[in-house]
């Protein structure tokens, strides 16, 4: 973990309940909930006080590759690769309630490897791949269970890409184009329609890359391209450019 406010290296917090691959996590003021490839969620009951994960539950739908975005009082997880095929399903949680997810209803399209994120009341889904990289970006109000709804198109083709807000706008990294790339877009997540230019990470090792924000600052970390990285960029949402 770091504080977004103060540039620095991660430090350790603590351990999932188990070693696994392809997590999704979102969070709100005081706890983060986070779901691994094998169907497995955990928790952090109070995300100011370092210490181990506990076991959540199970997702409804057993998939890997999935997104998950959240308001602090509701989580969304979207999408997947169930069994080798791409899935739209999209089931929610809320953090008051331990245990539990339910259906929320699907994606426009079925996709895998998509990034999610979004304002206190709407949520973005953007590309991913069912077998070929999509531009698609869809939506859903947190409010209401339902099929998404179409929202515009990214400016690329991708998959792994990874998206944070500041409740404005949303800037996604590229991820994979058919290439690693350093390029973000964005779009005004009250205003549906394609996405614009935003900027560029440092590097081209963003594939499959984390990022959350604390309402100003988005934050990029790990990923890969040629290599592994665990270098961590910074970006105001609110002013596109270049990140550092």
């Amino acid at each position: 973990y770091f504080v977004i406010a103060a540039q620095s290296n991660a430090t350790d917090f603590g351990d999932t309940t188990a070693a696994k691959i392809y997590w999704a996590a979102g969070g709100g003021s005081d706890m983060a909930v986070a779901a691994n490839g094998d169907g497995d969620i955990d928790y952090i009951a109070n995300i100011a006080s370092t210490g181990n994960a506990a076991s959540w539950g199970s997702l409804g739908t057993t998939r890997s590759d999935f997104a998950m975005c959240s308001n602090g009082t509701r989580g969304l997880i979207s999408g997947g690769n169930a069994n080798s095929a791409a899935t739209d399903v999209i089931e929610y949680f809320h953090f008051d309630t331990i245990g539990s997810t339910w259906a929320f209803g699907n994606l426009s399209q079925a996709r895998w490897a998509l990034a999610s994120t979004g304002s206190d009341s709407r949520a973005l889904y953007a590309c991913g791949t069912n077998g070929s990289a999509q531009n698609t970006i869809d939506y859903n109000e947190y409010a209401t269970p339902a099929t998404s709804t179409d929202f515009g198109n990214m400016q690329f083709s991708a998959y792994g890409s990874a998206g944070c807000s500041d409740n404005t706008y949303a800037a996604f990294s590229a991820g994979w184009v058919g290439s690693y790339t350093t390029t973000m877009k964005y779009v005004t997540i009250d205003t549906p329609g394609n996405s614009q230019n935003f900027g560029d990470l440092s590097g081209n090792n963003w594939y499959r890359a984390g990022a959350c924000s604390n309402g100003d600052t988005g934050v990029w970390g790990g990923g890969r391209g040629q290599s592994d990285s665990d270098v961590v960029n910074y970006r105001d949402i609110s002013n596109g450019g270049s990140a550092y």
